[in-house]
């Protein structure tokens, strides 16, 4: 399979970067996936704060209405 040590390290360090890109590029995407989650909670979570308390900030009201 591995003619020479030389070969043998060239495959396993192609593979370790090949593992290493693919594992950055999976953590950034769930990273982006995870920001988006935690948007949409907060966004819920200030609509129930509104529903549900007497406003009396104008600048929250003022988004209410929007």
């Amino acid at each position: 399979m591995w003619e020479t040590r030389g070969n043998r390290i060239l495959e396993i360090s192609i593979i370790v970067i090949l593992g290493a890109i693919v594992s950055i590029l999976n953590t950034l995407w769930l990273r982006e996936s995870l920001i988006e989650q935690i948007k949409i909670i907060a966004k819920d979570n200030e609509n129930n704060i509104i529903k549900q308390s007497n406003v009396t900030d104008i600048a929250t009201k003022l988004r209410q209405q929007t």
